[in-house]
């Protein structure tokens, strides 16, 4: 049960992640990262793919493992980019979080 609660969850929240990288906020952020308007879009798309393949996990096993490793390897790289331009630990709680998560989601389903 919790690993479906889990995977809503996140599968929401990546929706929405997703559709944000979409907007004018994210683009001033990928800009002060030092990222392109595509590179922006890619990581959208990925996100709402991640959202896509955890909910179509929840009737598909071993689905969810991949949108937990998809997860993973994503909050990895938003880490390294938050050390990269040298932003405060407080902008990096939610990515360790969201990949905590998503180490959790991989390990209940594989």
């Amino acid at each position: 049960m919790f690993s479906i609660i889990l995977q809503i969850v996140l599968g929401l929240g990546f929706l929405l992640f997703g559709f944000m990288k979409f907007g004018s906020q994210m683009a001033e952020e990928f800009k002060r990262y030092g990222y392109s308007a595509g590179f922006r879009v890619f990581t959208g798309l990925v996100e709402i793919v991640i959202a896509a393949i955890l909910i179509w996990g929840l009737w598909m096993d071993g689905l969810a493992a991949w949108g937990g490793i998809l997860i993973v390897v994503t909050m990895v790289g938003a880490i390294v980019t938050h050390l990269k331009v040298k932003d405060a630990a407080n902008k990096m709680m939610m990515p360790i979080l969201l990949l905590i998560l998503g180490i959790i989601v991989l390990l209940i389903n594989i």
